[in-house]
């Protein structure tokens, strides 16, 4: 007598599709974009693990951390220039250089965007009052549909929703100046490394005479300009990454860089040093990237770099419903809900990152890389 199975199929952890690096070449500066990515996450959640009251301390002590931001763009400067340098010399290819990047960037920019200002129209219907409530204004949501609340100013009190996402509009317009960085660095190699210190000198000069050198206050200027420095940076770093190749003890340097900054962050450092140690720690990764040497915990984490964009579009949302919403207001704040509420947005981000970049992120990337928008169609990349 044979028997039916009403269980229905069976999902194995086996059946799912592993995380693989997209290559070899880059497999130290993926793990940078990993742990930078669980830093951001932790620098937007661990308000919460303090009583209110002392909440703004503790925020202003490891507001350091914000600058992993900066890392992301100096790791985009480097990797872009390194795939695309040499293929943004025409119309048609800055066309499909485009086209591979709105690939990229929108498709979970927008659905992010779609649910976080879903969610907040919810608070809203349910009676809560809330302090820092993103703009329902029309201009505000359409700048931050079309990637432009990062490059055209806006009120100084104007939230946009997701936060996050003003450093994909910084990031969109990086990639749009791409084509003349890569003429500039042609013309001589040198020059993007200099253009990025003249950039900093300016914005430096800029916050001591406001008197906010050692505070650094990045948030009082426009996002893109803030981005600039950093990308150029990468650029830079791209052209002299044959005299990177034989930086001595590349590998070691980057562990104890990245231990100092990230110590430094933690203890409150003054911001211009934690910058300068971002700068050095990418280099070291760099270097390590150009000799070819990758140990096994170098090679057993680099796939998760692969997730980093999904964890940073994701992360406040997670933060806002398990953490602000549930533990903090609805709970009061009691320990063990916070350690619980913890557990599951953290695990839930992870989860979800790669629910995200396996089955929405990838297969949206490749149905528009695929568009035949500028001659022949473009192949999928990273």
């Amino acid at each position: 007598m044979s028997t039916i199975n009403t269980k229905g199929p069976v999902i194995r952890l086996s059946d799912l599709p592993p995380l693989i690096a997209t290559s070899d070449k880059l497999l130290h500066l993926d793990v940078l974009r990993f742990v930078a990515s669980a830093g951001i996450v932790y620098t937007h959640s661990h308000g919460f693990f303090v009583a209110p009251v002392s909440r703004d301390a503790a925020l202003e002590q490891t507001a350091g951390l914000t600058l992993l931001v900066d890392f992301f763009f100096v790791i985009s400067g480097f990797v872009i220039t390194y795939c695309y340098s040499d293929r943004v010399g025409g119309g048609r290819q800055i066309g499909r250089f485009l086209q591979r990047r709105v690939a990229r960037l929108v498709p979970i920019h927008w659905l992010t965007l779609l649910i976080s200002i879903t969610v907040w129209w919810l608070v809203l219907k349910a009676g809560f009052h809330v302090a820092n409530m993103p703009s329902f204004q029309t201009r505000s949501i359409a700048k931050t549909v079309f990637l432009l609340h990062g490059i055209i100013p806006g009120s100084p009190h104007e939230l946009f929703f997701n936060s996050p996402s003003w450093s994909i509009s910084s990031e969109m317009a990086m990639y749009l100046a791409l084509p003349a960085f890569a003429l500039l660095a042609a013309k001589w190699k040198p020059a993007p490394l200099i253009a990025a210190l003249l950039a900093l000198a300016g914005i430096w000069m800029y916050f001591f005479k406001a008197g906010q050198f050692s505070t650094y206050d990045i948030t009082s200027i426009p996002p893109v300009i803030r981005a600039l420095p950093s990308f150029l940076i990468g650029v830079g770093l791209y052209q002299q990454r044959n005299v990177l190749r034989r930086l001595p003890a590349a590998r070691l340097i980057l562990g104890v860089s990245l231990l100092v900054l990230i110590s430094s962050m933690l203890a409150g450092y003054p911001k211009p040093l934690i910058l300068a140690l971002v700068y050095s720690t990418a280099i070291a990764a760099i270097a390590s990237d150009m000799q070819g040497k990758n140990g096994i915990l170098v090679r057993t984490l680099a796939p998760l770099g692969q997730l980093t964009y999904s964890i940073y579009m994701w992360h406040r949302l997670f933060i806002l419903i398990f953490m602000n919403a549930i533990a903090d207001k609805l709970l009061h704040g009691n320990k063990l809900s916070l350690m619980v509420f913890t557990l599951v947005c953290y695990a839930g981000i992870l989860i979800w990152s790669y629910v995200s970049y396996q089955f929405i992120e990838t297969p949206a990337r490749r149905w528009i890389d695929k568009l035949s928008l500028f001659s022949e169609a473009p192949q999928f990349a990273e």
